[in-house]
């Protein structure tokens, strides 16, 4: 279960990055590799239907990767399926030439909602897209970024260079 919600998080973040610079979609993600995190130290609450990594986080399923200070995985009522994660510190991801960081990092299973804040930017080679609050709603297939009170949403997308465009 815990591999199953990673996996979606890793996913969301790298497809609405492809989203948002028209890049193609992903191909070749397979859900039966291992998930591998490793972490200073775990700890499972069960009352409280929580289990939390902490201290330089780092999940690892196949060209996926997850670092993040802290990482806490929240279950349904019954425990048998994730309800949220939530990623706090430093949250970075990574796969191939796709980026997303954030200071904090949510993904709730029931609404399929993945939420950025805090310095949020997603990356795709040399472009970028910023704000304080990247919402991406997977069920609607949008994103909406957000700016500070004052501030202002930043994006910057470079043209294709001459080879890229070129026809063969």
């Amino acid at each position: 279960m815990k591999r199953c919600a990673l996996v979606i998080v890793f996913l969301i973040c790298c497809l609405t990055t492809s989203v948002c610079f028209a890049a193609e979609p992903l191909a070749g993600i397979s859900f039966d590799q291992p998930l591998e995190i490793s972490s200073e130290s775990l700890a499972v609450y069960q009352n409280e239907q929580k289990t939390v990594f902490s201290g330089q986080v780092e999940a690892v399923q196949g060209d996926f990767k997850l670092t993040t200070d802290r990482l806490t995985v929240f279950y349904n009522q019954e425990q048998s399926q994730i309800a949220r994660l939530e990623a706090d510190g430093s949250v970075q991801v990574v796969q191939l030439d796709r980026e997303a960081s954030a200071d904090h990092a949510r993904f709730i299973q029931a609404e399929q909602l993945l939420v950025l804040t805090g310095n949020a930017i997603l990356r795709q080679g040399s472009n970028q897209v910023a704000g304080e609050e990247i919402i991406f709603d997977l069920a609607k297939n949008t994103s909406t970024v957000k700016s500070s009170a004052g501030g202002r949403v930043k994006a910057t997308i470079l043209p294709p260079t001459k080879k890229e465009s070129s026809n063969p």
